[in-house]
């Protein structure tokens, strides 16, 4: 899929980075959800009633679905609360 053409403009009026502003362009335009974990860049796609999902937020749906080992998610959880 190629660049949106606005993505440079819309990066700079929001002050977010041009991968983030084609991050939130292709979710918009595909009505996906968009993994996001810069704060500005969160904050503008949920002004666009996008779903943003952020690291952590993956890192919980998979150990819900059964798709990350007890090993991983003990890792995973002194990883998140700095332990």
């Amino acid at each position: 899929m190629d660049d949106p053409s606005n993505a440079d403009q819309l990066a700079e009026n929001v002050g977010i980075h041009r991968g983030k502003a084609c991050a939130i362009l292709l979710a918009k335009s595909l009505s996906v959800p968009v993994l996001l974990d810069d704060s500005d860049a969160r904050k503008f796609a949920l002004d666009l009633d996008l779903e943003v999902i952020g690291s952590v937020g993956i890192i919980i749906k998979a150990v819900k679905l059964g798709l990350i080992s007890r090993e991983v998610r003990k890792a995973c959880k002194c990883y998140v609360v700095k332990c």
